[in-house]
């Protein structure tokens, strides 16, 4: 049999207990060039295919210690198990079909024609290859699927955030105007109860006097309300310009503190009363980022501590700076990660939180943005025990090809 050119002959392991069916074989199968080793037993053959990863394995069934079909048992444990073709005595045809449903890939009779073995062997060969390449074929197949869920969910991702842009950008310039118009009027307003104020305090006593200073009160009171109402739509759209990171760079030092309290302010109606947030802010330098992104990180990373705390619990967060890095610690008293859920939390798609509730995207999209700032996240959860989430940013060298 001729190879093609650059083809690798296939390997094959032969099992007899005796010497001269071991040599036999092993001539005609190296003249038609294939790789062939040697085997007395069972217990050595094991050890060979470990070592040896035949592509076929041709077995005698009639051996001491372990014959061919508790061999092919053994070998049913292994990951890919190479076809195996077995050999046996003449009229011995049931063992050999025993053998076959054993998982045996085909058997040869003894005494057998030397050209059955080689078609035996080519096709076994032939069988092996063409699992191999599949198995190659899925694997690939495998990696596309993966790198088509990651393209989808950074997609998803973009295009919220441009949603978010313009939905923020349009809530902002619709919003500040009729602010800005009531705003003025409170101011109006004020000024005109002062002068109300002075002159209801020149007037003499009584009990026209006493209702009217009663009315008085009251507007003093709805006045300090609407001022304070203005204060926070006038913070609560300020908030919105720094998440969406509006009037900056996407790319520019800011402090990271800024961010999680910009996050924090706008997650303030999501956070329980039962919900306390620790927050243990060491000094630290402004670092290199993309503001928005972040800010997006922090969200996800929040809302899930916020969504796995059934009742009272807490979440805190540390910053602290090392040499070159600024690390950022989140941790939660929630329900945490289950064992088996732990390895699979990144992939996209996933999500512990059931049906129509999580998209699976989270995760997936927080380590891309990190991955962006060329930083690293490490999760630590148990269920029961809550999670742990750390990031390490560097603290200067982004640029924009990230």
């Amino acid at each position: 049999m001729e190879l093609p050119p650059n083809a690798v002959p296939a390997r094959i392991l032969v099992i007899d207990d005796e010497e001269a069916a071991r040599f036999g074989i092993h001539k005609v199968l190296e003249k038609e060039q294939y790789q062939v080793d040697l085997a007395g037993d069972g217990q050595e053959a094991l050890r060979k295919i470990r070592e040896f990863s035949p592509h076929v394995v041709i077995s005698d069934i009639n051996m001491p210690h372990m014959d061919g079909i508790t061999l092919l048992k053994e070998m049913s444990r292994l990951e890919a198990p190479p076809p195996v073709i077995l050999i046996t005595a003449h009229g011995s045809e049931a063992v050999a079909v025993q053998g076959l449903r054993a998982g045996a890939y085909d058997y040869l009779a003894k005494p057998f024609e030397v050209d059955d073995l080689r078609k035996a062997v080519r096709n076994a060969a032939e069988k092996q290859r063409l699992l191999e390449s599949n198995r190659r074929y899925l694997a690939e197949l495998e990696k596309t699927l993966r790198e088509l869920k990651n393209s989808q969910a950074e997609r998803i991702q973009a295009e919220k955030m441009a949603a978010l842009g313009r939905l923020v950008a349009g809530v902002a310039h619709e919003v500040n105007s009729p602010l800005g118009a009531l705003s003025s009027a409170i101011d109006t307003f004020g000024r005109a109860y002062m002068r109300i104020t002075e002159l209801l305090a020149s007037q003499s006593s009584g009990p026209a006097a006493e209702k009217t200073a009663s009315l008085n009160s009251t507007l003093g009171q709805t006045l300090q309300v609407a001022q304070e109402a203005c204060q926070r739509m006038d913070l609560l759209v300020r908030t919105m310009r720094r998440f969406a990171n509006l009037d900056h760079a996407p790319l520019r030092r800011a402090d990271i503190r800024d961010c999680i309290e910009t996050t924090l302010t706008l997650l303030n109606h999501k956070l329980r009363h039962e919900i306390r947030i620790v927050k243990d802010f060491e000094n630290t330098a402004d670092i290199d980022c993309y503001p928005l992104e972040l800010n997006q990180l922090f969200t996800s990373l929040l809302m899930n501590s916020i969504e796995a705390i059934s009742g009272a619990g807490e979440i805190r967060i540390s910053t602290w700076q090392t040499k070159k890095h600024l690390m950022i610690r989140i941790t939660d008293s929630g329900h945490g990660i289950a064992r088996e859920d732990i390895e699979r939390i990144f992939d996209p798609g996933f999500t512990t939180k059931g049906v129509g509730v999580g998209t699976g995207l989270g995760l997936p999209t927080c380590r891309k943005i990190i991955e962006l700032h060329r930083g690293t996240m490490e999760i630590e959860s148990q269920a029961a025990s809550g999670t742990a989430v750390t990031l390490s940013l560097p603290l200067a060298g982004l640029t924009e090809a990230g």
